[in-house]
């Protein structure tokens, strides 16, 4: 498969789709690859698998539950429900303020910091 523009990015797009789970709403893989397509990145099944296995190999709890309801999710701790909250928003002149279309970064206590830019051909430099 031909790489899209944003590749690089999916496996953030996957991580902050399995940040936004519960066992009792878990994502498809069909709704991943759904959602991936919203932001204009192609995917295939197994890079998905390979994707996830690197965020399990981070600290990710990620788990798959079978049947009808099913799909994937992530395990949090009591900590990661709290930490998870705490969002910093970066406006393009620097300053902190109001939630901002451009950049966003999500701070998770012992893992990777995470920087969205939505729209892969405008990206601002923080």
């Amino acid at each position: 498969m031909a790489k899209s523009c944003n590749q690089k990015g999916k496996i953030l797009y996957l991580q902050k789709m399995l940040s936004e789970t519960t066992s009792q709403k878990p994502v498809t893989m069909q709704e991943i690859l759904a959602k991936l397509e919203e932001q204009g990145i192609r995917a295939e099944r197994k890079s998905i698998y390979d994707d996830m296995e690197t965020l399990r190999d981070f600290g990710m709890d990620i788990h798959y539950r079978r049947g009808r309801e099913g799909g994937y999710y992530e395990e949090k701790s009591a900590s990661d429900k709290t930490e998870a909250d705490n969002t910093i928003i970066h406006q393009p002149d620097g300053e902190t303020g109001e939630k901002s279309e451009n950049v966003q970064e999500q701070l998770l206590p012992g893992r990777f910091h995470l920087l969205l830019f939505p729209d892969c051909h405008k990206q601002e430099r923080i």
